[in-house]
């Protein structure tokens, strides 16, 4: 698949004083992710249930899609440094995560949007 070089865009989250840079979440890493955090559960070779760690997706795509960040702080009110196990402990938090969600998926919804209106042109 191809792709529009290293696209990222910063995104301010104003209510917790956040800036992030965010990569769009591409539909192969969101199937792959997805995949990963999905059990699928089967009887007579019919899948009859299935269970999703929402969690775990979470930090995969935040792990994926942030490469850095201003104004995420600790306990103490000091800088947290952007790492991979830091992006997994901040995508705990519900409303990070959401914000996260939302805007990744937005930037690729905008990409497909581009690339439909260069097709047509």
């Amino acid at each position: 698949m191809l792709r529009l070089g290293n696209i990222k865009s910063k995104v301010v989250w104003e209510q917790a004083g956040i800036t992030l840079m965010l990569s769009p979440l591409y539909d192969d890493k969101d199937k792959e992710f997805y995949d990963k955090c999905t059990e699928y559960i089967y009887h007579e070779g019919k899948m009859v249930d299935f269970k999703h760690d929402d969690v775990k997706y979470y930090e995969l795509v935040g792990q994926e899609c942030i490469s850095s960040w201003e104004g995420v702080i600790d306990e103490k009110g000091g800088p947290v440094e952007c790492t991979p196990d830091k992006v997994a402990r901040f995508m705990k938090v519900p409303k990070a995560s959401e914000f996260v969600m939302s805007h990744v998926k937005t930037l690729q919804l905008s990409l497909k949007k581009e690339e439909e209106d260069a097709k047509n042109d």
